[in-house]
């Protein structure tokens, strides 16, 4: 009976799908760029990304309920203060409906 069961199991595996290996990074051949893209920052300030132009920008789209968004927000916080990116700009656009007192006290619970 034992070596029924290893049969079967090593039989079944045998037809198993590899799984392929996923990037989560997507590189495209040509840049994609945006003309006139504007939002407004936490000052109500409105922020127009014509202004950076030749410099590094991340827009980073986050929410205050997102465990992995809260996860990676120190990692951006301690990439925008390495001084050898000094051509980095780092947006954190909330996309969540929350108030900009909780958005405050998101990154302050951070000590960002």
């Amino acid at each position: 009976m034992r070596l029924f069961i290893i049969f079967i199991f090593l039989l079944s595996n045998s037809f198993a799908k590899e799984v392929p290996n996923i990037k989560n990074i997507v590189i495209n051949e040509e840049l994609k760029t945006y003309k006139n893209l504007a939002f407004l920052d936490s000052k109500q300030d409105i922020v127009e990304l014509n202004n950076y132009e030749g410099k590094l920008v991340i827009l980073n789209f986050w929410a205050t309920w997102c465990a992995p968004c809260k996860k990676e927000m120190p990692s951006l916080d301690s990439l925008k203060s390495n001084k050898v990116l000094d051509n980095l700009e780092i947006f954190p656009i909330n996309i969540g409906k929350d108030n900009l007192k909780k958005s405050q006290k998101f990154f302050s619970e951070l000590n960002i």
